[in-house]
């Protein structure tokens, strides 16, 4: 299965590299400034972004403050616990009665080689850097509690190294994928209903797609990042 996802994203990357073009979109989003901010140890405290945000003919200025913490160990007991998903949506449904807006991002690093980092984090969306901040830091109190609920896993504050690779990334990768929607994490593929609708068995190709894309993406040593962010719907 997972030569299957390495071919096909092989020849979408060269299919992008014969065009050499990308989609025209509208500028509805601009980027006045980006910084990354480090603690005394050296140690990323939080990216910001000063923005521009054009909707329903509106304008909007927003300044952005993202936390985030990355994964450094987790127990093979835990990747095998097949109600991991169930534990996982409890806890974003836990963020979401918080008001927290989460993210959750995965950087291949592979030049040089450092492997996949995966990171959780939340953001922070004020008029001003400092209502930003204030936000960001409750929503990263909110997220520390739930990721305690994930008992032996560690998570560490991301090194410098680590945060300008995901800085040079965001400004220097030239190609990017959009997908909106509401995801609904199951077990089995759509359409199976009735008594093949909960297998005892798990279906390990619906259960680990995003996995095999980024085994396959890894394999061709061709750097990304996927980043997903979860908003509240406003009522």
């Amino acid at each position: 299965m997972a030569s299957v996802f390495v071919n096909r994203v092989s020849a979408l990357l060269e299919r992008g590299r014969r065009t050499g073009a990308s989609p025209s979109v509208p500028v509805d989003l601009e980027v006045y400034r980006s910084e990354a901010v480090y603690d005394g140890g050296g140690r990323l405290d939080y990216l910001y972004y000063d923005l521009v945000e054009r909707e329903g003919g509106a304008t909007y200025r927003v300044h952005k403050a993202v936390k985030l913490v990355a994964l450094d160990f987790l127990p093979k007991e835990t990747r095998e616990q097949v109600t991991l998903i169930q534990r996982m949506q409890k806890a974003l449904k836990g963020l979401y009665s918080a008001e927290v807006d989460f993210v959750y991002l995965v950087a291949g690093m592979f030049q040089p080689y450092q492997g996949l980092l995966q990171c959780y984090g939340v953001q922070g969306l004020g008029a001003s850097l400092e209502m930003a901040l204030r936000r960001a830091g409750e929503a990263a109190a909110a997220l520390e509690g739930v990721l305690a609920n994930f008992e032996q896993s560690r998570f560490v504050p991301l090194t410098m190294a680590r945060a300008e690779w995901l800085r040079r990334g965001f400004s220097e990768m030239r190609f990017g994928v959009v997908g909106i929607g509401q995801p609904d994490a199951r077990e089995n593929a759509r359409g199976m209903t009735g008594e093949n609708a909960r297998s005892a068995v798990v279906d390990e190709y619906t259960l680990q797609q995003n996995e095999l894309v980024y085994r396959g993406m890894a394999k061709l040593r061709e750097e990304f990042l996927a980043v997903v962010m979860a908003f509240r719907v406003r009522q």
